[in-house]
């Protein structure tokens, strides 16, 4: 539970401080801070919302089988 609180932080950090100058959108002018953050926070954002519901579903089967 607590990974899944600080990977989204630790993701945005990462890829805005650490990628963010290197990766470029399409579309978007050089350099476009607001753009790569935008286009970011959409992935993060993506990634994360289903995340919770990975447990419940790989316990599914443990408990069909094993009752």
């Amino acid at each position: 539970m607590i990974f899944g609180l600080i990977q989204p932080i630790m993701f945005v950090v990462l890829f805005t401080y650490v990628f963010g100058g290197s990766i470029v959108i399409s579309g978007a002018p050089s350099g476009d801070a607001q753009a790569y953050r935008e286009f970011l926070m959409a992935g993060i954002f993506a990634q994360t919302v289903p995340s919770p519901r990975r447990a419940p579903a790989r316990a599914s089967p443990t408990t069909c089988t094993r009752g």
